[in-house]
């Protein structure tokens, strides 16, 4: 099997020859309203036995050779420059069978095209944007519960990691007063390796979403669990920075890996100062359990008394 050409050299050519085809096509379609024209003046049983600007066989010719060479040279390995068919002089038809063939031929340049584009390397940047790990950040904050600073916990998050020396290889998602249809939309839209949920849990292990109204809607862990089963093959970690949300995680950890869960109630504070020692680990390229520490050391050294309280659940 052949080795085909340089990729970008391949696609200018055939861009080229695509441009000469479409010159063609246009010329086509006009001599073919102006033969149309022509025969619906001439008195029957009259032929227009000839048009103004007319397309001759010598051109049709020469373009078939440039396109033919130019699928030859971007795709030897391919059949489509053998399979090229090339306008014979006893061919030629009317303009408007002119027309629909060359737009059939335009039609194998443009896949012929696409197959190049196909085998292009990857630009460096491109490569590093398909690396990237999608962190979910999921809020809720309904009108019936207490108010949590959930846009400065965000805030926070965004700015450890625009400083990470990893920064390049993730991309925040935040979604905020999330009803049980954006926490599935998202979830499976944005396919994310970090779950981040900041918001209420309750004491009997539900986390809150908000219903369309803004109220509380609470979430049994069985229900969520069910959810992140079906987005385990991307989902690394699940964060639930929610109060009491340790039966959440290890509900949850049947699916995915890491799970971090809240053992009791967590102030506002106590939860931000976790997600900022959390993300600095993240942005520094350490380990989930890396990560998990470097919150629960930061909550320490600020001397929270709840530094005990955020729980690594493993599957």
């Amino acid at each position: 099997m052949a080795d085909a050409a340089d990729p970008k050299a391949s696609e200018a050519e055939l861009s080229a020859a695509l441009a000469s085809l479409n010159r063609m096509i246009e010329r086509a379609r006009q001599l073919a309203e102006e033969y149309d024209q022509k025969v619906r003046q001439a008195p029957a049983p009259a032929r227009v036995a000839s048009l103004e600007h007319a397309i001759t066989f010598p051109e049709l010719h020469r373009l078939d050779q440039l396109c033919k060479a130019a699928l030859a040279k971007a795709l030897p390995d391919s059949d489509l420059a053998s399979s090229w068919r090339v306008q014979d002089e006893l061919g030629l038809q009317d303009p408007e069978e002119v027309h629909t063939e060359l737009v059939k031929k335009r039609e194998v340049l443009l896949y012929a095209r696409d197959l190049v584009r196909a085998r292009r390397p990857l630009s460096s940047r491109t490569i590093a944007r398909r690396k990237q790990r999608t962190i979910l950040f999921l809020s809720a904050d309904p009108k019936d519960a207490p108010r949590l600073r959930l846009a400065e916990e965000l805030r926070e998050i965004r700015e450890k990691l625009a400083l990470a020396r990893m920064r390049s290889h993730f991309k925040l998602v935040d979604r905020g007063a999330v009803r049980a249809q954006d926490l599935t939309q998202a979830l499976l839209d944005e396919k994310p390796a970090i779950v981040h949920f900041s918001g209420h849990g309750t004491s009997q292990g539900a986390v809150c979403l908000e219903n369309d109204d803004g109220s509380s809607q609470p979430v049994p862990p069985e229900v969520l669990a069910k959810l992140f089963g079906l987005v385990k093959a991307s989902t690394e970690v699940v964060v639930l920075n929610a109060c009491y949300s340790e039966k959440q995680g290890a509900a949850i950890a049947k699916h995915v890996k890491y799970v971090i869960g809240m053992s009791d109630a967590i102030a506002d504070k106590d939860a931000i100062a976790f997600s900022v020692g959390f993300y600095q680990g993240i942005g520094a390229g350490r380990s989930i359990v890396d990560a998990y520490s470097a919150g629960c050391v930061l909550m320490d050294l600020k001397g929270i008394p709840g530094h005990l309280t955020p729980v690594l659940v493993t599957a």
